[in-house]
């Protein structure tokens, strides 16, 4: 094949196999709850295509691997085996090395690195399928023993029932299967016109006429054989027409055909269909379509219409020049109605990048059920987990960016927050703990909440820790919210016993540390008894280079403060500001005292006049801001500072229209070592 279409083909190979091996892992999570044969169909569907493609692409071992666990689960979906939480771990790593393997292959190491690991996993699988192995005689004592217990035996619990008729429908339909008759009639036509035509095809290239009659016959099989002959079929179907008219009817191509005729030819969905009237099919609709665009492209994208809000603001400043000339009324009304225009396109342009950005949450929190089931198997605790929002659509860097804070949110919760079963039990509650993962979305902002039903947080513990490591002053007694404050510290522990988690402080700085790198919040809530809950709010451009700007000027500086974070602006009246000891100064504000700080004075600048007061939310607290005047509101681009040193007061720069640029403050950096209450 053309080296650049085989790439092509290979990176939409591995983008669609990731994602059915995620839909596969899902799946098999749900055995965990008793045989389900849907969900057994569902992870089989997505490993048989994952098979059949590297075969494909010729990567033998991942085929192998997959072809393993093919085979276990086919098992499953005869009833020959049951779904026990040890069969699904096997299967949940088998999975795991596919994905592994795969993700070799996409950084071009091939998939040597694994293949050591992946021979060991391959030989556990072919043991586990051994064992549904089962002769005829060994299923009739089967089925006598399973009706005595049950028809006889007593109540006897769901799951139990649930396996006994598995295997009571397995065994009396495996036992009869030596006296039913054998299929009634042979190949599908279609399909032995196939295998007669590739036999030809092998020796000599097909013309165009012998390629479009493939088609035809690969048509007939896909919609006329049922079950896993039709699924087969249909991804034979796909793969010949996607590469027979670009590359040709080559090597590779014929032999992978064959060999999947070959497979289609053993099921038993290909028999021949009874004859009948054929009924006339309406034509299907065409379904909508769909591109893979690198990321990158995307950005590029982004930045560009960047760009263009730095064009708008010039012209804007143009227009203002215009409207005071002398004489210049018309050319200014002109300029107006054109910039207008300009703006509100170059904003719907913004939107609909924005909007192809936007993925669904469900590669971030699918992950939650599988992490909860292995901690709580090394815990040794009985934990469920719930996940909600996962078809919300969010910023894809969004995805990243909760990554790793959601691992340690959940990891904390099921390794300290639900208590062992025996607490639990003790304290009258339900021994199986329960984790709950949201993602909810509002105007300007993203929520990620992750909740347990455990003992809480005991503010006292987290008091008496912090002083211990020197955190809080002897003497000092920070009510329970400010001590609830102190877990994102770095390095406090209230842990009672050492784990690969020792406490609720390990990574909740780092995780309070990334989220207000981006303007985000973090908030704990927490009831001693009854459960604890972390939300992370961020913006939902937080990974974005547009923000929407509050410009004022401060220090004699044009400044930019997030549009986000500003709740409103006031006039202090003589005499309202008052003084505290340490140096600080406060206001009374609605009914509440806010801090006061300089913006000038916090940057090192030499302050005019106050004019204004903005009020700032600071990590989830408001701060008065004195400023100078108020510019207005506008998009601006956010600009990295090259050259200078970076700063937590500073998050970027901005250019204005006039050709100068303006510094973005970070709200959360002014209050570090400020005066304040």
């Amino acid at each position: 094949m053309d080296s650049g279409l085989d790439g092509d083909l290979m990176t939409v190979f591995l983008d669609e196999a990731a994602e059915a091996l995620v839909q596969a892992a899902d799946r098999l999570l749900a055995l965990d709850r008793g045989n389900d044969p849907g969900a057994v169909e569902d992870a089989f569907r997505p490993i048989h295509s994952v098979k059949g493609n590297c075969a494909f692409f010729g990567l033998m071992r991942a085929k192998a691997l997959a072809h393993d666990t093919e085979s276990v689960l086919d098992h499953l979906r005869q009833g020959r085996l049951l779904a026990t939480g040890p069969l699904v771990t096997l299967l949940l790593e088998a999975v795991d090395a596919l994905r592994t393997m795969l993700a070799d292959v996409r950084a071009g190491r091939g998939e040597a690195p694994t293949a050591a690991a992946a021979e060991a996993l391959r030989n556990r699988l072919r043991e586990a399928a051994g064992d549904a192995s089962v002769d005829g005689a060994g299923l009739l004592d089967a089925i006598r023993v399973a009706e005595e217990h049950w028809l006889h035996g007593g109540e006897a619990r769901p799951a139990l029932r649930q396996a006994l008729e598995t295997l009571i429908r397995h065994a009396r339909a495996t036992a009869g299967a030596s006296t039913a008759a054998g299929p009634a009639g042979g190949l599908h036509p279609a399909l032995e016109t196939l295998r007669t035509w590739l036999g030809r095809a092998l020796a000599d290239t097909p013309d165009e006429a012998a390629l479009a009659e493939a088609g035809t016959l690969l048509d007939r099989l896909a919609a006329d054989c049922p079950g896993e002959a039709g699924v087969l079929a249909g991804m034979l179907r796909d793969g010949f027409r996607l590469t027979a008219t670009a590359t040709g009817f080559d090597d590779l191509l014929q032999g992978w055909l064959a060999e999947g005729v070959e497979r289609l030819s053993a099921l038993p969905g290909a028999a021949a269909a009874a004859p009948g009237p054929v009924a006339p099919q309406a034509p299907a609709a065409e379904p909508g379509r769909t591109m893979r665009v690198s990321e990158e492209r995307i950005d590029t994208f982004l930045r560009l219409v960047g760009e263009l809000l730095v064009v708008a603001d010039m012209l804007g400043h143009i227009d203002r020049r215009v409207r005071r000339m002398p004489g210049a009324e018309g050319v200014a009304r002109d300029l107006r109605r054109a910039l207008d225009t300009f703006n509100t396109l170059s904003g719907q342009l913004q939107q609909a990048i924005m909007t192809v950005r936007k993925v669904p949450a469900r590669p971030l929190l699918h992950k939650v059920p599988r992490l909860v089931r292995d901690l709580a198997a090394g815990c040794g605790r009985q934990i469920t987990a719930e996940i909600a929002g996962e078809d919300t659509e969010i910023d894809k860097r969004l995805l990243d960016l909760l990554d790793a804070p959601l691992l340690h949110l959940v990891r904390n919760a099921c390794d300290h927050g639900i208590e062992s079963a025996e607490r639990r039990a003790a304290a009258g509650k339900s021994v199986e703990g329960h984790v709950r993962v949201t993602l909810t979305t509002g105007a300007a902002s993203v929520t990620l909440a992750v909740e347990d039903d455990g003992g809480g947080i005991d503010p006292e513990r987290i008091r008496q820790a912090a002083r211990r490591q020197g955190l809080i002053p002897a003497g000092s007694h920070p009510d329970d919210a400010d001590a609830m404050q102190l877990i994102f510290s770095s390095g406090l522990s209230t842990a009672e016993r050492v784990s690969d988690v020792s406490g609720r402080g390990v990574g909740l700085d780092a995780v309070k540390r990334d989220i207000e790198a981006v303007g985000g919040t973090v908030s704990v809530t927490s009831r001693r008894g009854e459960g604890t809950r972390f939300a992370l709010t961020v913006p939902k451009q937080a990974t974005t280079q547009i923000i929407g700007g509050y410009l004022v000027r401060a220090g004699g500086q044009l400044l930019v403060l997030p549009l986000e974070r500003v709740r409103e602006t006031f006039q202090a009246e003589p005499g309202a500001l008052g003084s505290i000891p340490g140096g600080g100064r406060m206001i009374q504000r609605h009914g509440r005292m806010l801090p006061v700080l300089s913006l000038g004075e916090r940057l090192g600048l030499a302050c005019g006049t106050v004019r204004a007061l903005v009020v700032v939310e600071c990590r989830r607290r408001p701060f008065a801001l004195e400023v100078e005047s108020v510019v207005g509101v506008q998009k601006v681009v956010v600009r990295p500072l090259v050259g200078l040193p970076p700063s937590a007061l500073v998050a970027g720069a901005a250019l204005m229209g006039d050709g100068s640029a303006a510094l973005i403050i970070a709200p959360d950096g002014l209050i570090d070592g400020a005066p304040h209450v």
